[in-house]
């Protein structure tokens, strides 16, 4: 059946100065790190030093394939010292960077494949991780760490990690932004008419005490005192927030690289049911009768219920709304003793048509590109352009403080499985009569054949693999994976995605 993802929302939104790598697009935030003040810069903001005798690379032009508009940076202090900076790196080791938008986002695999195999490549690409398998299994992505070690800080290690095969990194992204991690907002005007203080879920999660039953106390009192609801989300969010509170995943990895599903563990079950808890005591918003897939937006817009669950990205939907409101990661699960939260965030990625020589060049601009502005790299300096997004200090002080502790992140790993639907199990939880367990056990070939494919394994029908493996093409079977367009399994479908 045809692969399919729904884009979301443009998202426009300020990011702190350590977040200024990271990249986005239509349903993901635009590299937008020059929104910070700038108030603290010092009169050689910007300024670099390359020292005594200064690598030249020769005019080696770097360009970055993104599939939104290039940033041309904020007109600030430390936009303008952003700019200084840059043009000072390039001028010192004699190269060119340029951001370059080559595609939308459905079309940015396919895009990426064609330059690739018509020796068209750009230096660089940005790759959402649900697109990036079909590309390494076709065996057009170069293995970086074979000439780059990745040493500095702003190498973001845990997407590296679940990017790295047989030991080698294939995908990676400098900085640690928050827009794709995993959070609650709550409308604390509603938390208020409910008798609630409406700093209880800041308080809570400081003192980790921000847990399940913590919120359901909080929907309790709101359906009770209130003419509101507790939430409105959206399913597929909420379940992945769920299970990752409470030490779950939909898709695990083995130490050897292997993928394996995840979901049938107590800890995701245990996720799952409690989710149904918020349907059977009324505290979950119902959906209205004909009313579009997204209507969660509106209905939390609106203040109509206390929280919603969604990445840290959304917030761009509450800038203009009625009501104050803050941001806290989704409570602690009954297996875990602190918060934790979901990380989905784009891959970079050096086609494999490079040699050795250029790539260490291209790793070496971009770790340029990317580090820290002199004058605006102190611990406290990232805070400066995030704090104009939100309502209040605390999402900042307290919310963004978490996210930067890796410990308590986790890189999502079935959007790596192409054709994986979480739906088929967050979708249903509210309303279908099977219990969850059931609802895995209906869809676990179907995740097993998506799975033994990403992992390469043989077809224990057939024997071969991959696109090898012939048993589910044109054969119009309900759980056949393949993709209408092209007929190919999804580990080799270049098709544009919907």
């Amino acid at each position: 059946m045809k692969l399919k993802k729904t884009l979301s929302l443009l998202i426009v939104c300020a990011v702190a100065l350590s977040f200024i790598t990271a990249c986005g697009g239509d349903d993901k935030p635009p590299n937008g790190g020059n929104g910070t003040n700038g108030n603290n810069g010092t009169d050689n903001s910007g300024r670099y030093d390359p020292g005594e005798n200064p690598r030249d690379l020769g005019g080696l032009d770097v360009a970055h394939g993104i599939w939104w508009p290039p940033d041309t940076g904020a007109n600030t202090t430390f936009g303008e010292a952003l700019r200084q900076y840059r043009e000072d790196i390039q001028s010192a080791h004699n190269f060119t960077y340029e951001q370059r938008q080559v595609s939308n986002y459905g079309q940015m695999q396919a895009v990426i494949a064609n330059d690739i195999l018509t020796n068209k490549a750009l230096s660089t690409y940005v790759i959402d991780t649900g697109r990036f398998m079909p590309l390494f299994n076709m065996g057009l992505l170069y293995p970086v760490s074979d000439v780059f070690d990745f040493k500095e800080k702003q190498w973001n290690r845990s997407l590296m990690d679940a990017a790295t095969f047989d030991g080698k990194v294939y995908g990676f992204m400098a900085g640690d932004n928050p827009w794709d991690k995993g959070c609650m907002f709550f409308n604390k005007k509603v938390l208020e008419e409910a008798g609630i203080d409406p700093d209880l879920p800041y308080d809570l999660q400081k003192n980790n005490e921000w847990t399940w039953d913590a919120l359901r106390d909080i929907c309790r009192q709101v359906t009770t005192n209130t003419d509101y609801y507790g939430f409105a989300t959206f399913s597929k969010e909420t379940l992945t927030a769920a299970a990752i509170s409470n030490g779950a995943m939909y898709v695990g990895r083995e130490d050897n690289g292997r993928f394996y599903n995840a979901s049938g563990s107590n800890e995701f079950l245990e996720a799952a049911e409690f989710l149904r808890e918020f349907v059977t005591s009324g505290w979950k918003h119902p959906k209205p009768e004909g009313s579009d897939w997204n209507w969660y937006v509106q209905t939390f817009n609106e203040g109509n219920t206390a929280f919603r669950v969604c990445e840290e990205a959304y917030k761009s939907d509450l800038q203009n709304v009625s009501f104050d409101w803050g941001m806290v990661l989704f409570p602690r699960g009954p297996r875990m003793d602190k918060l934790t939260f979901g990380d989905r965030s784009n891959i970079w990625v050096v086609p494999a048509t490079f040699d050795a020589e250029t790539v260490e060049k291209i790793m070496f601009a971009h770790t340029l590109w990317t580090s820290d502005v002199p004058g605006y790299d102190g611990d406290e300096d990232w805070k400066l352009g995030a704090r104009p997004a939100y309502r209040d200090t605390r999402a900042v002080d307290e919310t963004l403080e978490l996210f930067r502790d890796p410990s308590r992140g986790h890189i999502l790993l079935h959007p790596f499985i192409v054709g994986l639907d979480t739906g088929a199990i967050a979708d249903n939880i509210w309303e279908a009569e099977a219990t969850a367990q059931e609802l895995i056990e209906q869809g676990r070939n179907r995740w097993a054949a998506l799975i033994r494919r990403m992992n390469g394994e043989a077809c224990p029908e057939c024997g071969k693999t991959g696109n090898d493996c012939k048993c589910c093409e044109v054969c119009n079977k309900e759980d056949c994976i393949c993709c209408e367009d092209c007929n190919r399994a999804p580990d080799n479908c270049i098709c544009e995605v919907d």
